[in-house]
């Protein structure tokens, strides 16, 4: 059976083991040239340590468990923090591979792509970790919509995708409630087309998602109630303010100024665009206008020396 397995699925096993030989090269000695950068990674991996269902647990939950999970195979944090590292450099390229086959693209082709990316900077150096998981996150709940063709299956698996991504990037939760919408709409359309068949005694799995849902929103907590978007958007924006304004302040540690001083507000996002919505903008715009030269500069290999 296992030959069975191994023969068809021979040209995966060997694009695999290809991005495999890839990701050991990338990451060898990394322990060497790896600076352990205190603030966001290591409140995390203080968090997953003491791992419970506080209030301060609700961003980053996932990530939390999957801290705990690889704390099995180091328990010295400095080690913890550069296998993790190691782990998620490596992980985007796999999926992104099999993302590719799936979709038919040449097989030469889907191994190039996934090996650029994983040696490239937007891959190497990106810095919380925590976005590197979020990603593979993502990835990884497209790949396994693609074995679906109906509509509503294709959306129970995008509703689980983002409901792990919400307790892992709070940011994400337009993409989460849109979908959760859409799975609603649909949900209210059969119920109206086929309301005199209907049976509330039915089992619907995505009847039963959505209960689960708002279970995990009663035991854990919502996560978007802690407004990391509108600080996310706060320490973005400082960036940018920074820059143009030819300050010199740290715009990390001084958002909070910043955002107060220009919008009068640093909770949210909505007050911020309605009390100036000149400099929110600006913001977007300059973003817009240094997408493509920071997406190509990313795309570069990775500087990193050993």
């Amino acid at each position: 059976m296992l030959k069975k397995i191994v023969e068809k699925n021979a040209e995966i096993i060997i694009g695999l083991i290809v991005i495999f030989i890839c990701h050991l090269k990338t990451v060898f000695h990394l322990s060497d040239i790896t600076d352990v950068c205190l603030a966001d990674e290591s409140g995390y991996i203080r968090r997953a340590m003491d791992l419970g269902f506080n209030e301060s647990y609700k961003d980053g939950f996932i990530y939390y468990i999957w801290y705990k999970f690889i704390h099995i195979f180091s328990h010295d944090l400095i080690n913890l923090y550069v296998l993790n590292r190691s782990v998620l450099m490596g992980l985007n390229g796999y999926v992104i591979f099999l993302i590719l086959l799936k979709a038919r693209v040449n097989y030469l082709i889907s191994i190039t792509v996934a090996v650029v990316f994983m040696i490239s900077k937007i891959n190497s150096d990106l810095w919380p970790f925590i976005t590197q998981f979020a990603l593979f996150v993502s990835l990884l709940t497209y790949y396994v919509s693609m074995y679906f063709k109906d509509i509503k299956k294709i959306l129970l698996v995008w509703n689980l995708g983002f409901l792990l991504l919400l307790y892992i990037r709070p940011e994400l939760t337009v993409a989460f409630v849109l979908s959760l919408l859409c799975s609603i709409g649909i949900l209210v359309y059969d119920f109206i087309r086929e309301r005199r068949k209907y049976n509330a005694n039915r089992f619907n799995v995505n009847q039963l998602l959505i209960g689960i849902i708002f279970g995990i929103f009663i035991i854990i907590g919502s996560p978007m109630s802690k407004g990391r978007s509108s600080m996310a958007f706060g320490q973005h924006f400082s960036i940018n303010y920074v820059a143009w304004k030819e300050l010199e302040i740290y715009p990390w540690t001084n958002w909070e100024t910043i955002m107060t001083g220009v919008f009068s507000t640093k909770e949210s996002m909505a007050k911020a665009f309605k009390n100036n919505r000149r400099a929110f903008l600006k913001h977007i715009s300059i973003n817009a206008r240094n997408f493509k030269s920071q997406w190509l500069f990313h795309l570069r290999p990775s500087s990193i020396k050993r």
